[in-house]
């Protein structure tokens, strides 16, 4: 479950630094957001593919 979210994080980075040669102090503050956002966003759809919806909200249903 690390792997593909470490791969994805180089790939982000990669991607950003392509647009750093550009303007270096513009690009890296939300570069930092970017990354962290898609991480959190990324961790959120592995435990959408791992737990199905019952388990999750199903202690919820009143």
């Amino acid at each position: 479950m690390v792997k593909p979210l470490l791969k994805l994080k180089r790939t982000i980075k990669r991607l950003l630094k392509i647009k750093e040669d550009i303007d270096p102090v513009a690009v890296r503050r939300p570069a930092k957001l970017v990354i962290k956002y898609l991480m959190a966003l990324a961790a959120v759809a592995m435990i959408a593919l791992l737990y199905p919806p019952s388990d999750l909200f199903g202690p919820l249903d009143v």
